[in-house]
């Protein structure tokens, strides 16, 4: 333990500057020495075993009384954890991850299935393993191993993009799994090393990995980029290579589907079939509208912007060279054209839907003409017109005992107004 090793040599040290200096600057510099190293016993979680060889070792060194009571009173608050728990260090590789990986586990990694389910093996074989705290060599390691069994990543992006997903599934995998029973800080060449109680819990009886498996050939700093930095990621940019392929061929796909959606939603049917387990509930409102503009003829502007859409689509679906920039920008202009063709279509259709009852006689409670509304009033025996159907004064025009009259009246008030 580091901790022992530093108070023998402390010993060692205060012994040997007992004849160097005076007594009371000695005393000084043993004060000191001392809640230094009550500091860091009080931080530390000591086992029985840990705790009897310190107290020997400050029973035989140059202390004195107060000192030694000192020492031993956070000794004993560290051995009865009373004391602050502090962050475990991180854990390291000896010799590479390679010699940890199962039979199963390279049968994953050498088949075809996705980076992410291979990404997932590796972190699931670190918790099993008990390697929840990898140090950043340590990652570089465990994803170099991925490689060499047969991970694809060919640019220094998609590496360094390994190395992010890596770091995202081990800390949700984490906080999932149950607390260690033993930890480990340092893990040795080979998996038959590690305690027997951590091997039967990380292996099954008919995968353990052999006994003699080969290190990787090349250090992991020189072939797994750890941060966006590194001098691979840097060259593999400026000569216009590598990018995330994972996440390039994620978004061109997402862009695919939500243009379908659009294209559908346009033609006046339905998304939900186009993303498996994606439902879409439409307005009533919106259903109305869109069916009373359907019964219209269409605008020849908004048959160009819809056919448009449509040749947009089928050039989009077989043509994969053009470039994202280029042909997402026209995919968004003919979007635009072809809803905002639509929203006045259903305008018109709305507001001929509503000239035609209003024409057809007298209405009942309230009633929207143009751009305003008249609304029925049997206690004033009136009509209130709202010249505009956000105003908050109306105009009243009184029946005098003919209604359809002054009903014509008021859609003169609001012709006049318009």
């Amino acid at each position: 333990m580091s901790l022992v090793a530093d108070l023998v040599h402390m010993n060692k040290f205060l012994t040997a500057q007992r004849s160097c200096l005076a007594p009371d600057v000695w005393n000084a510099v043993a004060d000191a020495q001392a809640g230094a190293l009550a500091q860091r016993m009080v931080a530390a979680r000591l086992s029985a075993e840990e705790a009897t060889g310190l107290a020997e070792t400050i029973a035989h060194g140059p202390w004195s009384e107060a000192n030694r009571g000192r020492l031993g009173e956070a000794l004993s608050h560290a051995l009865a954890g009373t004391g602050s728990k502090g962050r475990r260090p991180n854990q390291v590789l000896s010799a590479g991850f390679s010699a940890f990986l199962s039979p199963k586990d390279k049968e994953v990694m050498a088949s075809d299935e996705h980076p992410f389910v291979k990404v997932r093996t590796l972190v699931s074989r670190c918790c099993a393993l008990g390697l929840h705290l990898p140090s950043e060599k340590a990652i570089g390691q465990v994803v170099a191993a991925g490689l060499e069994a047969g991970l694809q990543a060919t640019h220094a992006t998609d590496r360094l993009g390994l190395i992010h997903q890596f770091k995202l599934q081990l800390r949700k995998a984490c906080k999932l799994s149950p607390g260690l029973e033993k930890f480990i800080q340092e893990f040795p060449s080979s998996p038959h090393a590690l305690p027997q109680e951590v091997l039967q819990k990380a292996y099954s009886e008919g995968d353990l990995p052999p006994r003699q498996s080969s290190d990787l050939a090349t250090p992991p700093a020189q072939c797994v980029p750890l941060r966006k930095t590194n001098r691979l990621v840097r060259s593999d940019s400026a000569v216009g290579g590598g990018g995330n392929s994972m996440e390039a061929a994620t978004c061109q796909a997402m862009m695919g589907h939500v243009f379908q959606m659009f294209q559908a939603c346009v033609n006046g049917g339905s998304a939900s079939g186009l993303v498996p387990g994606l439902q879409v509930f439409s307005d009533k409102r919106r259903q109305k509208a869109v069916s009373n503009a359907a019964s219209l003829s269409d605008t020849p502007s908004t048959q160009k912007a819809v056919s448009d859409a449509a040749s947009l689509s089928d050039t989009h679906s077989t043509d994969k060279a053009d470039s994202q920039g280029s042909s997402g920008s026209a995919q968004f202009s003919l979007m635009d054209s072809a809803y905002n063709a639509r929203s006045e279509q259903q305008k018109t259709g709305k507001a001929a839907e509503q000239e035609e009852k209003a024409s057809e006689g007298v209405g009942a409670a309230t009633t929207f003409y143009r751009q305003g509304k008249i609304h029925r009033s049997d206690a004033t025996e009136s009509w209130r017109v709202f010249v505009h159907k956000s105003d908050r004064c109306d105009k009243k025009i009184r029946w005098h005992g003919d209604e359809e009259g002054a009903w014509k009246k008021a859609l003169h008030m609001i012709d006049g107004a318009a």
